[in-house]
């Protein structure tokens, strides 16, 4: 999975599948320490992203640090 920034999107590129995410989108990151968050993306910058989950707690996560994005 290749993960980039780019014009202000979340562009991941898996087994020939290209998706695209935004501010606001919800997703569920799965991480390679075989721990997952759901949230809300709140931020994306070019190596990371903050994301803020239902009780309002915010997770700063390097884009090295995920498996997998759902």
């Amino acid at each position: 999975m290749k993960i980039t920034y780019e014009n202000s999107n979340l562009l991941i590129i898996d087994d020939e599948e290209k998706r695209i995410y935004n501010l606001g989108d919800a997703v569920n990151i799965s991480m390679r320490t075989s721990y997952s968050l759901d949230g809300f993306i709140e931020e994306i910058s070019e190596n990371k992203l903050l994301l803020k989950d239902k009780n309002n707690s915010s997770y700063s996560i390097g884009f090295d640090y995920i498996k997998k994005i759902i």
